[in-house]
């Protein structure tokens, strides 16, 4: 008894914070904070416990403090709590119960059902209630999976585009064979740029210099090359 007491005075300090996400809560602190919406007065307006894997049967330990009509929570979050169709149907019987306060639900990341999903609706309409905002986009089984295998989703190979080597099975989800990848040859290096041009003063030209040339143009000629007709 004394370790149930000790941890509702902790989530009675938690409680405090109003956040409770993902926080591995258990039936046992869904308890806890039911005696807390329960008590006289109750002061939690506010409550986040998304992300827990709390289930349908934790849901249904909650709803014994929202059904109370000392209870004054006006905003719940369950997303991602892998609640089913049964949950929604014991939160629908807790809101009906005390339909004055909450006016905001959500129950987003998890699997209400149709009929989970007609209950709450239903309750949109209703002018007893004070539920105005009810999220529960996106939902579906998937949802349902504990840890991060929710957000998991299986791939499939195209048949057009896969190598020729792998061996398809599985309805083309597993493979298997080996694939050697060819790699190119690298490019031959760049050529070497070419030399700068040769720029000769007449000194650095004397050697070419043509000697005893009867013409007086050749006289002022200083390279050999010029006087290949003479």
């Amino acid at each position: 008894m004394s370790g149930y007491n000790n941890i509702q005075s902790e989530y009675r300090l938690l409680l405090d914070t109003d956040r409770l996400s993902q926080c591995w809560l258990s039936g046992t602190h869904c308890e806890v904070v039911a005696s807390a919406l329960k008590s006289n007065p109750s002061h939690l307006t506010e409550l986040d416990m998304s992300g827990n894997n709390l289930q349908d049967s934790s849901v249904k330990l909650l709803c014994a403090g929202l059904e109370s009509p000392n209870c004054r929570l006006e905003t719940l979050s369950l997303s991602g709590c892998l609640i089913t169709e049964e949950g929604c149907t014991s939160l629908a019987s807790a809101l009906s119960s005390n339909p004055s306060h909450l006016r905001e639900l959500d129950l987003s990341y998890n699997d209400p059902g149709d009929s989970g999903m007609k209950l709450l609706s239903a309750g949109l309409k209703d002018p007893g209630w004070r539920l105005d905002t009810l999220r529960a986009e996106p939902a579906g089984v998937r949802w349902l999976r504990p840890g991060l295998r929710k957000y998991s989703c299986q791939l499939t190979i195209d048949t057009n585009t896969v190598n020729t080597n792998l061996q398809l099975s599985d309805n083309n989800r597993n493979l298997s064979g080996t694939i050697t990848e060819k790699h190119p040859s690298p490019p031959p290096p760049p050529p070497p740029p070419p030399p700068p041009p040769l720029s000769l003063t007449e000194q650095q030209c004397s050697g070419f210099l043509v000697p005893q040339c009867p013409c007086a143009e050749c006289k002022e000629c200083l390279l050999l090359e010029k006087h290949s007709d003479c």
